[in-house]
């Protein structure tokens, strides 16, 4: 198996701010170069939620740092940066160059930045550039108690991937792991209405289009695939982002 460490990042966007010209291209261009620009980013995939545009993800890869961030960002926008290592990321954040950009690209955020590491296993390495250089990509978030089993679920993921792969005939690509940080989640706290401990597996779908992934949902086959990753989350949420690469 091949590991590689994914970061994902999501930020609440001002609404109706515009990055695709003028001022506001110029600042996520210049986001984006500084952190390509730092060693051990292998690669930065950005993009806003189809299902909320005021959210912009990045998922940033890397060879292998646990988070810190102070700053506000809004919920339109979802990247993937990659790094080679979590090391890596957070000698970035200890560089003195780290407050003036977080700094610079606070104006823009309607709230707190999301982040959080990712341990993507696959079989190639390039299952997950597949995925993430899809024309759109599904992105799903799965909670789970703390104390549940990593390889019972496992188990069951790669059944899902293997199936995935084989029926789903216009499925670009699958890669997904599980996230370095705890988290929290509503449907786990100790009485109703607050958040418990929770702790997230991250996947990611390659398709050609959110209506090729809608149709494959509607198979005859599907059940039987989805089932897989149906046993043992507390909680998931899914959305759709059509990523660049920068």
């Amino acid at each position: 198996m091949s590991q590689a460490v994914v970061e994902a990042v999501f930020i609440p966007l001002v609404a109706g701010l515009d990055i695709t010209t003028g001022d506001g291209k110029k600042l996520i261009d210049e986001t984006l170069s500084t952190i390509k620009s730092q060693p051990g980013c292998s690669a930065i995939y950005y993009g806003r939620q189809l299902e909320h545009p005021d959210v912009l993800q990045f998922l940033i890869g890397k060879s292998a740092s646990p988070r810190r961030w102070s700053g506000r960002i809004s919920t339109n926008s979802h990247g993937a940066i990659e790094w080679e290592s979590l090391q890596h990321h957070k000698d970035f954040q200890e560089r003195p160059i780290y407050g003036p950009f977080v700094e610079k690209l606070t104006p823009a955020l309607a709230g707190e930045v999301s982040i959080h590491h990712l341990e993507i296993q696959t079989k190639a390495p390039q299952d997950f550039t597949a995925a993430a250089s899809a024309p759109v990509t599904e992105c799903i978030t799965l909670y789970f108690e703390p104390s549940h089993p990593n390889e019972a679920f496992q188990s069951n993921y790669d059944q899902f991937v293997e199936l995935g792969l084989k029926l789903g005939k216009e499925v670009k690509g699958i890669a997904g792991g599980w996230s370095v940080e705890e988290h929290k989640h509503a449907n786990l706290g100790a009485k109703e209405g607050e958040e418990g401990p929770a702790k997230v597996f991250g996947s990611f779908v390659g398709w050609p289009s959110v209506q090729a992934h809608m149709e494959f949902r509607s198979a005859e086959f599907f059940p039987e695939i989805v089932s897989k990753v149906r046993d043992g989350p507390k909680g998931r949420t899914v959305h759709h982002v059509a990523f660049q690469k920068f």
